[in-house]
């Protein structure tokens, strides 16, 4: 390659990038977006009014803050007198980054948002960044026909002219913009994407955010076209140009460091640097290029790649906004980021990343493909391929390789055992390195008396990461430390980790047993539902049910061990647990929220009572208490705490009145809902009538307030709006909907898995493990089909319905085995 300078002028300045080579560059990735399947839309049109309304709520995220007390400050689109609901990918969208490395969100309008890439988070500040001025452009031109250029949003700063319509969707990690404009005769799509890998989390932390506009002229005339990307100088850094458009800035601060602008698959590269917006945008809509010499200082830079289509082509121009920010701070120390290992600049970032597009997109598919080949419903399936975009939007990635996660950016606590652990399925299915490195830094964390603390970052403190927080004492910490050990001993099988875990494993027992001496259950503990002074109560039924199924991990963990005097010890405390929870805690119909000694009995009743035993039932470890009486409670939290939008947390089941008032006791807690799916397909009831809770749940956020790359941990009762929290992830227990209604059993050290299908053929439900996944196929008077979709898998058995169908089996990706019930 060569750098042509071509004039010098004041004001905006630009660099030619000319390419060595005769032979026609043409980049396509058509074969690889074509197969992208996306479940949801959003159309939004430059006549289209949006404004803010505020609604009553708690604590909640909004554009301008991450915590924003009695929020939300909520977007609405206005017609006429009256607010509607705005389409889908304008109140939050596929976040576009890496593992730990932050992101940005580009909208349903064409704008972006939620500019969380120069290490700002709840840790250096409350104010969110948000650059209005940043945008994409298309510019074409027939032979002898006036030139037409707009942005590519709809509602673009300073008068700048705007799209006709931008038509949103989204699958993480893509967003899709289907671009329709009248002016425009060529079919265009863009594609904004970052590298994202299952099974290979290093490769998902590329701190790069890539867009690929694709063009293709169904006209008789030769076309050129140009694709432009505007970034603000948010940073006050000075621009350069080497292999694309750097700018750095010197220095310690958080936002010390450089970003890079470089284009892939275009004729023609040329830059610009400016001080005035309009000015550089007029020059753009020119020529579709830049023609000026760049200096090093102005508060916009902008790439614009170029190339010429003649009738019937199709071109793939790709722009890769990279960057490389080594200075992160958690109070009172600088942490770093982990991709500082990774590159050495973001000039090498946007480098790597433009040189593996196809590597890329693989990726991408394989993700795409897990999520939607198979037969669950629409909405589930939306669901899983978003879900994972949580570890994107609110991860953290040390420099020397701790990953830890805020518990949400309005609740600023990082990696709270009892919310890491509601969060962990994907991880221990697709991520298990990220999540173990999190269990391991609680079992560091221990307390001498053998309690798992909280949190491992004291908000609002001057300790370090890691530094455990001196924090309430919960019935859920020590337990989904136990439970989370064992899901990578039967999952993973790191028996390595499992070993160095052990010792707090028996600790963390030992602490649950002790607190269970006065009534044979644990007493007098808080929980994650953080409400209604569970700490105060002697007996807390969802405490209960942790306490038993974690009993149960401890177990098998001390069998395997050859630990019968703990084998022993463990028994006796369950026995001695479940018929506490009977005798205290059971009315005859439903478990009881709560229970004290000296106090009436109450009849609150508690939706997600039971989430101890959805657990039990994922790792195979079975009932805690007498399925009868499950199902019965169940039925009960349907009568007393249905709603439109979910079940509400916590209600008076005796009657038909509100005992509880108001505040969060009368929100829905959507995970709870979720858990109440799981367990009625576990506990062989309708499929279809287990299903329709989380539909509500889902289909609220995707459908109903069209915000489903955010949600909040609680909704209002009343209206369904965000109540508490943000970009939460309770709600990733929905990928216990896929593996209760296959019937997933998988043990890692025994090589053997197993199906319990809760439906009847056909079907094609996925299967997942922490190194493979796929599906098994069933038609009606057919052998079964089990056909690997990624990963690898050794399998001493694989047993469906107690029957052993294969033995000694090895599957790479492709390969299927025909399993013959006889």
């Amino acid at each position: 390659m060569k750098y042509i300078k071509i004039r010098s002028c004041i004001g905006i300045m630009a660099l030619v990038l000319v390419s060595c080579t005769q032979e026609r560059n043409t980049v396509s990735l058509k074969k690889y977006t074509d197969e992208v399947v996306f479940k949801n839309k959003g159309t939004v049109s430059r006549d289209m009014i949006f404004s803010k309304v505020e609604k009553k709520g708690f604590y909640v995220e909004t554009d301008e803050k991450y915590r924003y007390m009695d929020g939300p400050n909520y977007l609405f689109e206005k017609k006429g007198d009256s607010t509607i609901e705005p389409p889908s990918g304008m109140r939050s969208s596929v976040p576009l980054g890496g593992f730990g490395a932050g992101s940005v969100e580009l909208r349903a309008d064409g704008g972006f948002m939620d500019w969380d890439i120069f290490n700002n988070s709840p840790a250096t500040g409350n104010d969110k960044i948000q650059l209005n001025d940043a945008f994409m452009g298309l510019y074409i031109q027939a032979d002898g026909k006036k030139a037409f250029a707009t942005t590519l949003r709809t509602h673009p700063p300073k008068k700048l002219p705007a799209v006709q319509q931008l038509e949103y969707s989204g699958a993480f990690p893509v967003s899709r913009l289907n671009i329709k404009d009248s002016n425009i005769p060529l079919k265009t799509k863009l594609y904004a994407y970052s590298e994202y890998k299952i099974r290979n989390s290093i490769q998902s932390a590329t701190p790069c955010a890539l867009f690929s506009l694709e063009l293709e002229n169904v006209t008789d005339d030769e076309y050129q076209a140009a694709f432009l990307f505007n970034l603000p100088n948010h940073i006050q850094g000075l621009f350069n140009v080497d292999q694309g458009l750097v700018l750095t800035k010197k220095g310690k601060e958080p936002s010390s460091g450089d970003m890079t602008l470089a284009a892939n698959g275009a004729d023609e590269v040329t830059y610009s640097v400016a001080d005035d917006l309009n000015k550089l945008w007029d020059e753009f809509s020119d020529n579709g290029n830049f023609q000026e010499d760049i200096h090093d200082s102005g508060q916009y830079g902008a790439i614009s790649a170029k190339v010429s289509l003649a009738p019937g082509e199709k071109r793939t121009i790709t722009i890769a906004m990279g960057w490389y920010f080594p200075e992160r701070p958690i109070s009172v120390e600088i942490v770093g980021n982990y991709y500082t290992n990774l590159f050495r600049s973001s000039t090498e970032v946007t480098e790597k990343a433009l040189s593996r597009l196809p590597e890329t997109w693989k990726g991408i598919i394989e993700w795409n493909e897990t999520c939607f080949d198979n037969s669950l419903p629409d909405w589930l399936q939306d669901a899983m391929v978003n879900s994972t975009a949580t570890i994107v939007k609110t991860g953290i990635w040390t420099k020397d390789n701790r990953f830890r996660q805020w518990e949400s950016f309005a609740c600023p606590n990082i990696d709270p055992i009892h919310i890491s652990f509601a969060r962990s399925l994907p991880y221990d299915l697709f991520f298990p390195e990220l999540k173990k490195s999190i269990i391991g830094a609680h079992g560091a964390a221990q307390r001498d008396n053998g309690y798992i603390p909280e949190k491992l970052w004291p908000r609002n403190s001057k300790d370090p990461l890691d530094q455990p927080s001196p924090g309430r004492v919960l019935g859920d910490c020590s337990t989904s430390f136990i439970l989370s050990v064992y899901a990578s001993h039967i999952w993973d099988g790191d028996e390595e980790f499992v070993n160095e875990m052990w010792p707090h494993v028996k600790r963390a027992a030992q602490w649950q047993i002790n607190r269970s001496q006065k009534f044979g259950l644990p007493d007098r503990l808080a929980a994650t539902y953080d409400l209604s002074g569970f700490g105060k109560k002697d007996l807390v039924s969802y405490n209960a049910f942790m306490h038993l199924a974690a009993m149960k991990a401890a177990t098998e963990l001390a069998k395997e061990r050859g630990k019968e005097d703990l084998v022993s010890l463990y028994k006796e405390n369950i026995a001695a647990a479940q018929n506490t929870l009977k005798a205290h805690l059971w009315t005859g119909t439903y478990f009881r929220n709560w229970w004290n000694k000296d106090e009436p009995k109450n009849d609150d009743i508690h939706i997600d009572t039971q989430f101890g035993q959805v657990w039990s039932y994922l790792l195979g470890l079975g009932d805690v208490i007498e399925p009868e009486l499950m199902k019965s409670h169940l039925e009960a939290e349907v009568v007393a705490a249905d709603s439109p939008y979910g079940m509400k947390v916590l209600a008076y089941a005796g009657i038909d009145r509100d005992e509880t008032g108001s505040g969060v006791n009368n929100t829905v807690w959507q995970a709870g809902s979720i858990h109440w799916s799981i367990l009625n397909i576990y506990l062989q009831m309708n499929p279809d009538k287990s299903l329709g809770q989380a539909k509500k749940v889902i289909n609220h956020w995707r459908k109903g307030l069209n915000d489903q790359w955010n949600y909040a941990d609680l909704t209002s009762v009343t209206n369904g709006y965000p109540h508490t929290n943000s970009h939460y992830g309770r709600q990733l227990m929905l990928w216990g909907i896929p593996l209760a209604l296959s019937g997933q059993q998988f043990s890692a050290p025994q090589g053997v898995l197993s199906f319990t299908p809760r439906i009847e053929a056909p079907y094609k439900l996925p299967f997942f493990t922490a190194h493979a996944s796929g599906v098994l196929e069933a038609k009606v008077g057919e052998p079964l089909l089990l056909t690997l979709k990624s990963g690898h898998l050794k399998l001493n058995k694989i047993i469906v319905d107690d029957q052993t169908l294969t033995e000694n089996a090895t599957l790479n990706v492709g390969d299927t085995i025909v399993l013959d019930q006889g």
